[in-house]
């Protein structure tokens, strides 16, 4: 991997966490922690860009986990992207 490569997170609408290029599927945080440290082959995590591509239909506690979760290993560059269909993700929620 180059020391300047982005990890991509995909989190489907079932809530299914995927490392693209990744064939196994992310289960749990030790899961994820030994795929990154398989990509990372032996570079620090602020050496890494990750992007979390987390679809609207998700459950949203998934990708704010995963973002906390990699930010606590020390990946400072981590983008949060919202995919799939957006239009109603700004509704107002009546009270």
């Amino acid at each position: 991997m180059d020391p300047r490569s982005t990890v991509v997170l995909e989190i489907d609408g079932d809530s299914r966490i995927r490392v693209e290029g990744v064939d196994e599927a992310v289960d749990s945080p030790e899961d994820l922690d030994a795929v990154l440290d398989r990509m990372l082959e032996g570079r620090l995590p602020e050496d890494c860009e990750v992007e979390i591509r987390g679809d609207t239909k998700a459950d949203h506690g998934v990708s704010v986990a995963v973002l906390q979760h990699l930010r606590n290993r020390g990946f400072g560059g981590v983008a949060l992207l919202a995919t799939g269909d957006t239009s109603g993700a700004w509704a107002k929620v009546e009270r």
